[in-house]
């Protein structure tokens, strides 16, 4: 039988991702949606929790997505392909550092400075 504190712990991050998703956020001149709009302290979170409760990796495996789908939309309307040769684990980890570094900086912000640095 699953402790109560684990079923209430899985339900809280279900609830995060879904409230994430529902964000919108400004990125220069159009609207971003989608678990991108969290704050980067909330990839830290997650990415911190997976080692002590593997309920936090649908979390983690929703924000590698949308991070890949949002550069590969940057890519096809800048005709820039700079992912063509990019280790995605190395931006990955570009992202959590620089989400360490400002937490309060949306995930989109942590991602648009990796693509800054694709060129």
């Amino acid at each position: 039988m699953t402790p109560k504190w684990r079923n209430a712990r899985t339900a809280v991050w279900i609830v995060a991702a879904i409230m994430a998703q529902a964000g919108l956020a400004r990125a220069d001149t159009v609207t971003v949606v989608g678990i991108g709009t969290a704050p980067c302290e909330f990839w830290t979170r997650v990415r911190n929790s997976i080692s002590s409760d593997p309920a936090a990796f649908p979390a983690k495996s929703g924000q590698e997505d949308w991070v890949v789908g949002y550069l590969s939309g940057k890519a096809v309307a800048s005709g820039k392909d700079r992912l063509e040769n990019a280790d995605v684990l190395a931006m990955f980890s570009a992202i959590s550092e620089r989400c360490k570094l400002k937490p309060t900086e949306r995930i989109f912000d942590a991602a648009n400075y990796v693509w800054d640095k694709l060129k």
